[in-house]
């Protein structure tokens, strides 16, 4: 039940040069996904049916006193709620503005390719937009 980032990611390679060390500068555009914000806003303003009755279910509960099993059980029913949450929004799914980024990509010592892991990091933080 995961949320597929890509079959929604938006990128385009703009341009890409080799430097002096035999690494490569390569400017990307990323259209950032809006799904977390909307599904934030549905969380904050009560929007979202089935975790308002979650809350309901909840809500003389006394946490303190749950056992380990019940406790599991409270936080699994959250956490898959959630992720519901995210998928559901997947219909409506928007985009925000563009953001650009040049990434480095160097031979490692086996010979691949890779990623710098920071430019990665900014990359992978583009994708999807987290209010």
């Amino acid at each position: 039940m995961p949320v597929s980032r890509a079959n929604h990611t938006k990128y385009e390679v703009v341009s890409a040069k080799e430097l002096d060390d035999g690494s490569f500068s390569v400017k990307i555009t990323v259209v950032p996904i809006n799904i977390m914000e909307t599904a934030m806003n549905l969380y904050v303003n009560d929007g979202y049916e089935p975790l308002n009755d979650f809350w309901k279910k909840y809500e003389n509960t006394d946490f303190a006193t749950m056992t380990d099993e019940e406790y599991m059980s409270y936080t699994n029913e959250y956490g898959h709620m959630i992720v519901r949450l995210v998928n559901d929004q997947l219909p409506d799914l928007g985009y925000m503005e563009q953001k650009s980024q040049i990434i480095q990509i160097s031979e490692d010592d086996n010979g691949y390719m890779t990623i710098n892991q920071d430019d990665w990091n900014i990359f992978d933080s583009y994708v999807i937009y987290y209010p």
